[in-house]
């Protein structure tokens, strides 16, 4: 790759350094995670990816805290990436989360998706743990900004178990609530990864307060289409 735009070390690296970063503080100041909570990736060009490292507080992170993956030009059957893509640059210490291997999964099931945001929103996560069948289609937002709410069976955090449970779902919904555990929220860009993970939680929030007063319904199927 030697395309400016494309190629490491360049402006679109920078900017998408700096944008990780303010997202995730944005997540972090929402409530959307806590402590060393989430994680959030981004594509250039063909074959880099940036990650924000494990176990550093979103809040506490800097651009050069990112680590640099070199996914390489080849995939594996499947379509999938290689499962220990190179680290091509990263601060002493620094490494992807040990949850990379989901982000990759929606990557490789995904060629439209350029960016990928794990968090813990509290309201979302609680739902899935009702012991009743939740839908989210419930307003005009919902349905044009989040589309299908999947709710993947859980698996355990950092296994390959987690990122399998995606694969059901992910090429019909951009958001996934993970039983238990976070969502998944998918973009062509990093802003609209980031704004469906905000929108999953603001809508949570609007079903618990309906439900507390009754039965919610979705919107009509024809209002929908």
């Amino acid at each position: 790759e030697k395309s400016k735009v494309t190629s490491p070390g360049g402006p679109e690296e920078r900017r998408l350094r700096e944008e990780l970063v303010r997202r995730a503080r944005q997540l972090y100041d929402r409530g959307l995670i806590a402590g060393v909570d989430g994680n959030l990736t981004a594509r250039f060009g063909t074959r880099w990816l940036l990650a924000t490292p494990s176990g550093l507080p979103k809040n506490e992170m800097e651009p050069d805290d990112l680590v640099l993956l070199d996914m390489g030009t080849g995939v594996r059957t499947a379509g999938q990436y290689p499962s220990e893509p190179r680290v091509a640059r990263a601060r002493r210490g620094r490494i992807p989360s040990s949850e990379l291997s989901m982000h990759l999964t929606v990557y490789a099931e995904r060629s439209d998706v350029r960016a990928v945001v794990h968090a813990h929103p509290p309201t979302a996560v609680g739902l899935t743990l009702s012991a009743e069948k939740v839908h989210l289609d419930i307003c005009p937002e919902a349905v044009v900004f989040l589309g299908d709410v999947a709710f993947a069976p859980y698996a355990t955090p950092g296994t390959d178990d987690l990122s399998d449970s995606l694969k059901p779902f992910i090429q019909r919904s951009n958001t996934l609530l993970l039983t238990r555990h976070g969502a998944v929220t998918a973009g062509d860009t990093l802003a609209i990864a980031h704004q469906r993970m905000e929108s999953l939680e603001h809508i949570a929030k609007i079903y618990v307060a309906a439900r507390q007063l009754g039965p919610v319904t979705p919107l009509p199927e024809a209002e929908q289409d």
